[in-house]
């Protein structure tokens, strides 16, 4: 889409912020026909709106926006929304918030006198959008139009790559898989790095090689289109080193890594959905 957007982001802590600047240095917004809303706004977003012209905390009704992107946490849900309602009745709402369905979104959205449900869509972005390395899992509802779907995609690969899910509980999969698998590839590295402390390396030294170990392995898995197990064998020499490692990791029992993949997603995944409203 050629339009700049005039977006209305409610709540800019890390990840709402994260996404504002990656709008800004894609030129995909209006930044005087924006707005942001956040309680306590930090230095740095103030900083921002100052520099690009971008209204902070106006009156709801001076807010002209064509989309509206909902970063507040779950929990502010019932408390918050409600004051947006005006401004979203006319347009898109872009909800990041995870756990929280788009009829919730809607509820909280919706006044009596307008002749339109409020249009909601879902993204379920991750930690790697604060450096533009992001996926973002994207949902809508039946009957949601072509046009605003180009409108929540377009916002959201601002901060990298995005993916469409057929049902809105797929989401609870997509936070549990790329939400919430930085850490558990985080929580890897830093064994690793333990492990290679333990075997006579300097503590900085092995931080350093399993950062840029994770770091270099993502963007190879990015750059490089081969499927990823044949990406796996490409490294894993018969009799080498990497053979010997996963077989010390294997035991003799290839699903062991399943097995452990598949307990953090689905524990994840059922949180998920246990959290959602």
């Amino acid at each position: 889409m050629t339009e700049l957007l005039r977006v209305a982001l409610v709540g800019a802590g890390s990840m709402g912020l994260a996404l504002f600047r990656g709008w800004l240095s894609q030129g995909r917004l209006d930044a005087r026909g924006s707005c942001i809303f956040d309680p306590a706004p930090s230095n740095a977003l103030r900083e921002i709106c100052d520099r690009h012209q971008i209204a902070l905390n106006p009156a709801v009704t001076d807010c002209d926006a064509n989309v509206v992107v909902i970063a507040i946490k779950p929990q502010a849900v019932e408390e918050v929304l409600p004051t947006y309602a005006g401004l979203a009745g006319g347009c898109l709402a872009v909800s990041v918030m995870a756990g929280t369905s788009t009829e919730t979104i809607a509820s909280f959205l919706e006044q009596e006198e307008q002749a339109a449900h409020p249009r909601v869509i879902r993204a379920m972005p991750n930690l790697p959008a604060q450096v533009g390395a992001g996926i973002t899992g994207l949902f809508a509802p039946d009957g949601s139009s072509d046009d605003d779907k180009i409108i929540a995609e377009t916002l959201m690969s601002a901060v990298g790559e995005t993916v469409w899910v057929a049902t809105e509980d797929q989401l609870d999969v997509v936070t549990a898989l790329s939400g919430s698998g930085p850490a558990f590839l985080m929580a890897f590295a830093e064994a690793m790095a333990r492990a290679g402390v333990a075997k006579g390396l300097a503590a900085d030294t092995a931080a350093k090689l399993a950062r840029q170990t994770l770091a270099g392995t993502g963007t190879l898995l990015v750059e490089d289109d081969r499927a990823l197990a044949d990406l796996r064998a490409a490294v894993t020499s018969p009799g080498g080193t990497t053979a010997a490692g996963l077989d010390a990791i294997l035991k003799g029992d290839k699903t062991l890594v399943d097995d452990a993949a598949s307990a953090a997603i689905r524990a994840a995944t059922d949180r998920a959905h246990e959290l959602k409203s």
